[in-house]
């Protein structure tokens, strides 16, 4: 509880050193074609993804023996990118995963994030905003979505869109943002 307090500090500091302390109005209202991602998560694309968790899920009775024994379906979820992370979200948010989806769930898309970071240079620190080392696959999507909330507070929207664009795509699809 007292690294939880901790980390929910730092990122507050964070926050306010680089918005440079200032309280600035957001765009509450934005439109969903600026989205870098887009809300809708294509029906083919999610069915495809859909199956390829299963095939993976029915090969093990941990995540870590699911993605041994099914690399190559384990990979093509990976290599979908910022659509398993939005299956992923859905999931967490609305389904009823059991707890080995949500394990495989949370480490495809730390992989998935960490990628996205590397690629989009202007979106830093999201690593220390998403690990959560140790936790299981529920734990870490509470700290995610916990941390999103926390930012979205300190940027302006355009910013916080430029800078977090996977935690815009969670903060959309909770309905946190319209």
């Amino acid at each position: 509880m007292n690294k939880i307090r901790t980390v929910v500090i730092l990122v507050l500091i964070f926050g306010l050193i680089l918005s440079g302390c200032s309280a600035t109005d957001k765009n509450k209202g934005t439109d969903e074609n600026n989205s870098v991602y887009p809300v809708e998560l294509d029906e083919s694309v999610r069915n495809e993804i859909d199956a390829l968790f299963e095939k993976v899920l029915s090969r093990g009775t941990t995540y870590q023996e699911c993605i041994e024994k099914a690399h190559a379906s384990y990979e093509k979820l990976i290599a979908h990118g910022i659509p398993t992370v939005h299956y992923c979200f859905l999931e967490f948010l609305y389904g009823d995963p059991s707890e080995l989806k949500e394990d495989l769930m949370a480490d495809v898309s730390k992989k998935i994030i960490k990628t996205v970071r590397n690629d989009h240079i202007r979106m830093y620190g999201v690593k220390g905003y998403t690990s959560n080392e140790g936790s299981n696959g529920r734990e870490w999507f509470d700290y995610t979505y916990s941390n999103a909330q926390v930012l979205w507070d300190y940027y302006i929207y355009e910013e916080f869109q430029e800078y977090f664009p996977v935690f815009d795509l969670l903060l959309k699809i909770a309905g946190d943002i319209e």
